[in-house]
């Protein structure tokens, strides 16, 4: 028995010589990539009132595709496209359940190839985990898991994928009176619903069809919070003001178009809140009855109790073409929208998602600064599918230097598709809230539209209103990186007092005799 060894870990747990501690090797990294690792993959909270977040695991899935000659460890980098479109099969399904995915996020496992057909093309086998939120009336029990059966496409190679929609697409959806596209028909996809051919498949079978798979998944709720979570109230008015940048798009709908109708009624229902603002880009703008597309920006600054309210809302056309056909008002949109992100405490955007294009360009505007604490309102279709994987990065890495670079952006996302006729209220429900700063997230929730799901993804997990708490917290944070730094470079701290430690060396001692007597032969 190697007692040299045995003694040195016995010895570096109490902190006594030799100071070499046994160390992994994580520990050669520098200390700053260690503390971003571990920020980065920090938990985070999903605060939801009409549903449940957790976790879907897709026990077993196979994909059907070519046969790829490649190394083990190469076949997520070429596979995972393929699963990713497969998987979004997914999302229609769930927003049957009126729930959501973060597919972005999606987390692929034990991936491998587990019989080649004489055709050429392999069967390939894998899990995956995913976040999701399930509506309240679906998760009967918080404490619970819950198990469901989907179905996933075969193959998702253009022409299989194209099969799929001509031979389902009048009924396998939530709207018969609508037309869809094979491009986007993942979104739409129900085999849940009553007229869908689908349902009477035998379930017990892992093969529903030449096209489909069924795949068994299992939600499993995350740990609720047991206390209410606030927006960063003193950080967002820490200069003695709140700016708000809210855009909006012009969205479509039977009743008009809706995002120059939320735009009209933002401005004017903060007028009537707040009496005429003390500045203005355009005075014309109060005396207007209708603000529209020749009036396509304002900026006005509000009084209220707690200080100056600064707004800048944009309508624009789109995230393509800002500027709208009857003039080029908004051709420096997207400088001015980068310029104003980093000084907004507040940011709303309101618009189509396009199944994730348009929340991919939104996400490559704007710009971040250190130490900013900011809340954005994503508000689309299914934001909670596609995230802002880079401006959460972007904040993330302009506040690395802080104890929890995690902690300086909150996400407002929709699990379910947004309701058009509903953005002035929601836009205007978060700004008085954040105005008045003494709501908490959840309070503010309640009054949303509840079928659509929204959440609020923030990564702290201390009741904004005890400052005192979070700003130890975060102190305490920094000593122990600081501590780990030190102890890596040094060994452990031979200041302290050895003689508290004297009883630790005679148990020491007693435990190497024992050993020594009942493995003699050792």
């Amino acid at each position: 028995m190697n007692y040299r060894y045995l003694l040195s870990v016995v010895l570096c747990a109490i902190c006594v010589e030799p100071p070499v501690c046994i160390a992994f090797d994580k520990a050669q990294n520098s200390a700053q990539d260690s503390i971003q690792d571990h920020v980065q993959n920090h938990s985070r909270t999903v605060i939801s009132v009409h549903g449940i977040s957790g976790q879907l695991q897709v026990t077993e899935a196979f994909l059907l595709t070519e046969d790829h000659h490649i190394v083990e460890k190469n076949l997520i980098d070429i596979l995972s496209p393929q699963i990713n479109l497969q998987l979004k099969y997914l999302v229609g399904q769930i927003h049957g359940l009126e729930g959501g995915l973060e597919l972005h996020k999606t987390q692929i496992n034990e991936l491998e190839k587990v019989e080649v057909l004489a055709s050429g093309l392999a069967i390939y086998r894998y899990t995956a985990t995913i976040n999701a939120v399930l509506s309240s009336s679906w998760v009967i029990n918080a404490s619970e898991s819950l198990s469901m059966s989907v179905y996933l496409p075969r193959q998702v190679d253009e022409l299989s994928l194209k099969k799929i929609y001509d031979l389902y697409v009048k009924d396998c959806i939530p709207n018969p009176h609508r037309s869809y596209a094979d491009t986007n028909y993942w979104y739409y996809f129900r085999p849940q619903a009553y007229y869908c051919p689908l349902r009477e498949q035998h379930e017990g079978s892992s093969l529903i069809s030449d096209q489909f798979i069924n795949v068994d998944l299992v939600f499993t709720p995350n740990p609720q919070p047991n206390k209410e979570l606030f927006p960063q109230y003193k950080e967002m008015w820490r200069d003695n003001r709140l700016v708000v940048t809210a855009v909006y798009a012009l969205v479509g709908g039977l009743l008009g178009e809706q995002g120059q109708e939320a735009y009209q009624m933002v401005f004017k229902d903060l007028v009537r809140s707040y009496g005429e603002p003390i500045k203005i880009n355009d005075e014309s703008l109060l005396n207007r009855s209708i603000l529209d597309v020749d009036t396509p920006f304002i900026e006005a600054t509000f009084a209220t109790p707690k200080g100056p309210l600064e707004v800048h809302l944009f309508l624009i056309n789109s995230l393509d073409q800002p500027s709208h056909i009857e003039g080029g008002a908004l051709n420096d949109f997207r400088a001015r929208y980068n310029a104003l992100t980093q000084t907004s405490d507040f940011i709303i955007y309101n618009g189509h998602a396009r199944y994730g294009s348009d929340n991919a360009k939104l996400d490559a505007l704007g710009e971040t600064l250190a130490q900013h604490h900011q809340l954005f309102f994503v508000n689309t279709c299914a934001s909670y599918t596609y995230g802002l994987p880079n401006a959460t990065k972007r904040a993330f890495e302009a506040n690395s230097a802080e104890a929890r670079p995690n902690e300086y952006l909150d996400l407002i996302v929709n699990a379910m598709p947004a309701m058009g006729h509903e953005i002035a209220y929601m836009n205007l429900r978060y700004i008085n809230a954040l105005t008045k700063a003494q709501e908490s997230y959840q309070s503010i929730l309640e009054d949303m539209y509840s079928k659509q799901q929204m959440l609020v993804l923030t990564s702290r997990g201390i009741d904004a209103k005890n400052d005192l708490v979070n700003q130890n917290f975060n102190q305490e944070q920094a000593e122990l990186h600081m501590g780990e730094k030190q102890q890596v470079s040094s060994g452990c701290d031979a200041t302290q007092n050895t003689a508290a430690r004297m009883p630790y060396y005679a148990l020491i001692v007693l435990f190497l005799v024992f050993i020594r007597q009942t493995f003699p032969d050792a």
